[in-house]
């Protein structure tokens, strides 16, 4: 029994948990089939899944020959894909096996579980984490049940999920099992090598992933500053494996090989960066901490960042969400925002009570340095410091901190049952503490309540019958389609034709293609012609609020203004070259109103 309270588990019993774990979160993972199961299809789960499927499907021939530069978005000129080959590349390879094995004709019926199933590796990097930090069984206990019941972890690997979003969390949590490892023991070349592999792989799978290299920094900076320096050859194998591994994935990217220098391209940027890395990781093993020196290094600093500022920048103004356009999308709402909204039950639902509990965990954290400041511990709090930052500022990118709402309290936990054995001896007692520790897992629970559309989308749940017409006209004649930005991703799935925008909203010229798209549909049919001649399909629809059955104003809502209401009047436009390809229509009670429309641009 005294094994088990300790941070010495059987391996046995860690095994068994990760199981226990990985299969309830797996089920839970699959409660939602319904909204990816339509009409004996499946479908992607929400936006960015769409076009993630219509890239693996393109490549499915030759996976290696994935594209990276897109002509059919962003049209007429197309665009580099801000998400790097790797993911993708690897799902069509997986698509291939699987279809083989199961005998599926269909890929996406294999690529709807491939999420739920990577739980598992989630699950046991958890795990493993947990294990790093000398947890006992009963708070290994309470963390898995966290990640099993969390609604981040139902959010990021349920059925049909492609975005790459769970296994950018794989790479964070790879981050911190291999950081403590190599914290623990500085002089340990292999566990050096290991983190160094995850951190140069990580930007190959999403662009932004080299921030994760920032918290190893932070801490070699603060062990510098305690003038713990790093084992020489330890550093050294580090800071080579580092620019090794990224220098070896950047091979395939093509904008790597056309010189291109920016963060949110899979460029030259993320080798200066894992260079810029390697170099202050291995100056901190060979000079010693003194005022002058950190000078120096200030300096070195300062003068390693310059060339990389007007690329930052981006990042600031996406990570702040500072962009035109973002705030539409829901993934990208922050805390702050919604608290001073008065969501708090909301956010409670998604993040879990103990949301509210992080400021005091982390200010407990700090507190255990007192006693306990190992090279390992100091980390460890440096990735939770980074990742709650990171956490609060947008439901995008949740995953960088959601270990931090459990971890750091299991270890706390952990404290106060070591200072304070007594209180915990008691066995009704410590049933007590054990439900007042689980009470806060189970809102958990009631987000599998939550309801999602086809797709994760309540327009395109109502708009996706149109689809089969852009299909079929777009298979006959492909040409570019104007619609709403959002649709973008539906019409890139569904067809072979192309978009002025859609849901990227990176780079300049993604605002720019926003900025257009919507002059155009405020605007009337004349002015489409003039100022975007290559348009050759027309798809608009209502965008005002259909179930708020207090406004009963149809298409002519004031949302509705422009090229939208112009076509979407009964009756056909007056114009001579346009032909009506498809017609939707919202059931209201007992009145069909128009919903969406499709016309055809024919030539003059």
């Amino acid at each position: 029994m005294a094994q088990l309270e300790s941070g010495d588990v059987p391996r046995r019993y860690s095994v068994g948990l990760w199981l226990t774990a990985g299969s309830l979160a797996f089920l839970f993972c699959l409660y939602h089939l319904s909204a990816t199961l339509v009409d004996g299809a499946f479908l992607p789960a929400d936006h960015d899944s769409f076009y993630h499927a219509r890239r693996i499907v393109d490549a499915l021939a030759d996976p290696l020959r994935m594209y990276q530069f897109d002509p059919r978005i962003h049209a007429p000129e197309g665009s580099w894909l801000t998400w790097p080959w790797a993911y993708d590349t690897l799902m069509a390879y997986l698509a291939r096996v699987l279809m083989a094995l199961t005998g599926a004709a269909e890929p996406m019926t294999v690529l709807a579980f491939v999420a739920p199933a990577w739980v598992f590796v989630n699950a046991a990097l958890f795990l493993g984490i947990a294990s790093r930090l000398r947890l006992s069984l009963p708070t290994r206990v309470l963390a898995m049940l966290f990640f099993t019941v969390s609604p981040l972890t139902q959010a990021l690997h349920r059925v049909g999920m492609l975005d790459h979003h769970y296994v950018e969390y794989s790479f964070v949590l790879a981050s911190i099992y291999f950081g403590l490892g190599w914290f623990e023991d500085w002089s340990s070349r292999h566990r050096a090598v290991a983190l160094a592999v995850v951190l140069g792989a990580a930007p190959a799978f999403q662009n932004g992933l080299f921030i994760l290299q920032l918290p190893v920094l932070l801490t070699v900076a603060w062990l510098w500053a305690l003038k713990r320096q790093p084992d020489r050859r330890a550093a050294l194998a580090f800071a080579l494996t580092l620019v090794a591994t990224t220098a070896a994935c950047l091979v395939p990217s093509e904008p790597f090989r056309r010189g291109e220098f920016s963060y949110y391209l899979h460029s030259w940027f993320h080798l200066y960066v894992a260079c810029c890395t390697g170099l202050l990781c291995v100056l901190a093993s060979v000079i010693r901490a003194t005022p002058a020196a950190a000078a120096g290094v200030c300096v070195a600093v300062i003068a390693m960042a310059a060339p990389t500022l007007p690329q930052l920048e981006l990042g600031r103004d996406f990570l702040f969400t500072r962009l035109p356009y973002l705030d539409r999308i829901g993934e990208l709402g922050s805390i702050p925002q919604d608290i001073a909204q008065g969501r708090l039950w909301r956010l409670t639902l998604s993040y879990s009570p103990l949301l509210w509990l992080l400021p005091f965990t982390i200010g407990g954290l700090c507190w255990r340095l007192r006693r306990d400041s190992r090279s390992a511990s100091i980390y460890f709090l440096v990735q939770v410091l980074v990742g709650s930052f990171l956490l609060l500022q947008t439901f995008r990118l949740h995953y960088f901190g959601t270990f931090a709402l459990i971890l750091p309290l299991c270890r706390l936990l952990d404290d106060a049952r070591e200072a304070r054995p007594a209180l915990f001896a008691s066995r009704p007692r410590l049933l007590a503490l054990g439900a007042l520790a689980v009470a806060p897992l189970l809102p958990g629970l009631l987000a599998l309540r939550l309801q999602h559309p086809a797709g994760g989308d309540d327009q395109y749940m109502l708009t996706r019958g149109i689809y089969p017409s852009l299909k079929a006209a777009c298979r006959r004649a492909p040409g570019v389609v104007l619609a709403e930005h959002s649709d973008g991703h539906y019409i890139r799935y569904h067809s072979e034709c192309s978009v002025i925008a859609d849901n990227f909203i990176t780079t300049p010229q993604h605002v720019e293609k926003i900025q257009l798209s919507e002059e155009l549909l405020q605007g009337p049919l004349a002015e489409v012609m003039r100022r975007a001649p290559y348009v050759r399909y027309l798809l608009v629809r209502r965008v005002d609020n259909l179930r708020d059955d207090a406004r009963r104003c149809g298409i002519d809502c004031p949302e509705n203004g422009g090229l939208r209401r112009e076509l979407l009047r009964p009756g056909l436009p007056a114009a001579q070259r346009l032909r009506l390809l498809g017609d939707l229509r919202y059931l209201r009670g007992a009145e069909a109103e128009p919903l969406a429309r499709l016309f055809e641009i024919l030539p003059p």
